[in-house]
């Protein structure tokens, strides 16, 4: 059974959106049963309408967890392994790559040990946004670039929406078809997930912040009309995190991680999606969270207008996911333990 009522959480909600200062905050809890409870608080933008429950939210890198839900799904079908070396991933490219990508293995790329740098340059994110070329192209030539880079620092910890872009790529040539058309056949169909979309939200405005400096956003900025591309990251990097979907929705995707893998993978899978290696500091898009007792494993994820959080209770018994369209940095960091409040 839920642990919280849908009044309880509601007011959670309601509180939420005044503590982090949003205009629009969006909470649910899912139990290992299947059981979910969902309320959401505010307005779409500041002159609109209310929200409703079947809204979309972006969740951006809590996406990293579905992206490798899906290679696992592959593995299991035979279509994949884990411990496969990078270069091996693609031998269409081998004569531009750098030396050294027959070391780092999938394993390494999902838990950021890979030696990948963090992200495409700014002028590649800039080009990203006027890109018509189909996606897999679009990917092909990153993976270029990065490949052409060799490995550094090999077995330390840097987060790489890169190396997810990167592994993105490898599913479109181990599968024949685009990333995108994959997961909606492999994890969203499956599951019964009908509201997944990319990019911005539709109903629902993020905000940045007005000042961005270095990894700091700060101050209220104004509202990001989904209708302009840079409301976003460019397409090129869906892979790394660039999802909206409605919180009945993610909350499906979220029981799979609670039930084992609730027929999608098997138990197995699930277990090694969670192994956090030693002296690393995530596994294959989840984290550890020693500041806030009594979570299991932990995921954030921000595209500088939306701040998304899931946490997994330490018996493993429900998950509490807390979305607010706001991606100054205090709401990141304040996030976290709002949502904790939704374990009970």
């Amino acid at each position: 059974m839920s642990t919280l009522t849908h009044t309880r959480l509601q007011e959670i909600a309601d509180a939420a959106r005044q503590t982090l200062g949003s205009t629009a905050a969006g909470a649910a809890v899912v139990t290992r049963e299947g059981e979910t409870t969902i309320a959401v608080s505010g307005l779409r933008r500041p002159d609109g309408d209310p929200i409703q429950l079947t809204d979309r939210w972006h969740i951006g890198s809590t996406f990293k967890a579905i992206h490798t839900l899906l290679y696992a799904r592959l593995v299991e079908q035979g279509r994949a392994a884990w411990g496969t070396p990078v270069a091996d991933l693609f031998p269409d490219l081998a004569a531009d790559a750098a030396p050294g990508w027959d070391g780092p293995t999938v394993d390494e790329m999902y838990t950021c040990q890979a030696g990948m740098r963090g992200n495409p340059t700014i002028r590649e994110m800039f080009a990203g946004w006027k890109d018509t070329r189909p996606l897999v192209e679009q990917r092909t030539a990153a993976t270029v670039r990065a490949l052409a880079i060799p490995p550094k620092n090999r077995g330390s910890f840097v987060y790489s929406n890169l190396g997810y872009t990167v592994m993105g790529a490898a599913i479109d040539r181990i599968t024949g078809k685009p990333f995108e058309e994959v997961i909606e056949e492999e994890i969203f169909t499956p599951l019964g997930v009908t509201s997944a979309g990319w990019g911005a939200p539709p109903e629902i405005w993020g905000r940045g912040g007005l000042i961005m400096f270095g990894g700091l956003i700060a101050g209220p900025g104004k509202p990001a009309d989904p209708a302009n591309p840079q409301s976003d990251n460019p397409a090129l990097i869906s892979p790394a995190g660039r999802l909206h979907l409605s919180l009945a929705d993610w909350a499906k995707i979220q029981h799979v991680f609670l039930a084992g893998g609730a027929g999608l993978v098997s138990p197995e899978s699930i277990e090694r999606l969670f192994v956090i290696p030693e002296g690393n500091r995530m596994s294959m898009g989840w984290a550890a969270s020693k500041a806030l007792p009594g979570v299991f494993r932990a995921q954030q994820g921000s595209n500088g207008r939306w701040v998304a959080t899931a946490l997994i209770a330490e018996d493993r018994s429900r998950t509490a996911m807390l979305i607010v369209n706001d991606g100054r940095t205090r709401t990141l960091t304040r996030s976290p333990k709002v949502a904790a409040g939704l374990l009970g």
